[in-house]
């Protein structure tokens, strides 16, 4: 029996969809953050759902031997584009639209969660179910009914199809909790942007168009992504040759565990300086 499975993908790429799905039509829920297993009663008997979007090394619950993974990727591009703006209409209103997307297009130093690129190299690497957003927002009866022949799901009520509307109204329970009050509808309203593909055609600006293909084009058309922005069938050959690249999977993440490690010491000498002067 699989202990958890885990729901992951890069932000913004069709996560909250996916959980609204699994809770209205199947009446299965799933845990938000990995630190919500701490309040759970961990009955054997049942599989545990748990949303994710950091990189498999960083999981301590993770397990590749008991556990399974769902990975919900979306083109990049259009990942990016309702990252930025995410940001720039809903986290931090002040922010500069270049600039957020700027930065979530590099990625420095492994921040946005590796960034597309590393998220989705790293996470393929642990051979998970993959799901297109693409697919999934066409015809997720379909995608669905896929699963289903890979993991044990309860019956489907298709009836209860969360759609984007009803998402956007605040009236499912993931994206803010579906807890019904102004604040939250009106938080709705932002989080579930457009729902649609190909926004970053008109909204992404085109030297970061260029620099995300050159570094990700064997990721993209292996995931059925073109430079235009058609979209054809996974490539099932080259997404295995990406995932059994050990050795250069090996050395991305040795490269993302010292990022991580020269932010946290940085910022731990920020803190005893802080403390210093407060003397």
């Amino acid at each position: 029996m699989i202990r958890y499975l885990w729901l992951a993908s890069f932000p913004r790429s069709g996560n909250t969809f996916f959980r609204n799905v699994l809770n209205d039509v199947y009446g299965l829920n799933s845990l938000s953050f990995e630190s919500d297993l701490i309040t759970q009663d961990h009955d054997r008997s049942r599989t545990l759902l748990v949303k994710t979007h950091d990189l498999p090394f960083q999981l301590k619950d993770y397990s590749p031997k008991k556990d399974k993974v769902i990975y919900i990727v979306r083109d990049g591009r259009d990942a990016i584009c309702s990252l930025a703006y995410k940001r720039k209409n809903l986290i931090e209103p002040s922010s500069d639209l270049q600039k957020n997307f700027e930065e979530a297009t590099y990625a420095e130093k492994g921040s946005f969660f590796g960034g597309w690129d590393y998220n989705c190299r790293l996470w393929l690497a642990e051979d998970p179910i993959l799901i297109r957003f693409e697919d999934l927002i066409a015809n997720p009866k379909q995608v669905f009914q896929e699963l289903e022949k890979i993991i044990p799901l309860p019956k489907a009520n298709w009836d209860e199809l969360p759609t984007f509307e009803k998402q956007k109204s605040g009236k499912t329970k993931f994206g803010f909790d579906g807890i019904a009050n102004k604040d939250i509808v009106d938080h709705n309203q932002i989080f579930f942007r457009k729902g649609g593909t190909g926004n970053w055609k008109t909204e992404m600006p085109m030297d970061l168009q260029q620099y995300f293909w050159n570094k990700s084009d064997d990721l993209m058309y292996a995931l059925g992504y073109s430079e235009d922005g058609k979209i054809n069938p996974v490539d099932a050959s080259k997404i295995k040759t990406i995932a059994d690249a050990k050795f250069f999977n090996y050395k991305l993440k040795n490269k993302l565990r010292l990022w991580s490690f020269q932010l946290k010491y940085r910022s731990f000498k920020k803190s005893i300086k802080r403390i210093l002067l407060n003397k």
